[in-house]
């Protein structure tokens, strides 16, 4: 815990009220990226998606718009 506590990196989606939708989509952005693009890109991404449906009702070139 200690070493923790010194050396963790601080990301958004640590935060404890983060929603299941933010912490779905990140795990899936993770698996395809570094900590730090996906950081980059949080706040824009979830500001534009901040549900299923918005992220179910979007085109791929808007996803990638804000991904890239």
């Amino acid at each position: 815990m200690d070493w923790y506590t010194c050396n963790s990196r601080t990301f958004p989606w640590r935060d404890p009220e983060s929603t299941l939708f933010e912490k779905v989509i990140t795990e899936v952005l993770l698996q395809r990226t570094k900590a730090e693009t996906v950081s980059a890109i949080y706040s824009s991404f979830f500001s534009k998606f901040s549900d299923w449906v918005q992220l179910e009702q979007a085109t791929i070139e808007d996803i990638q718009a804000v991904i890239k």
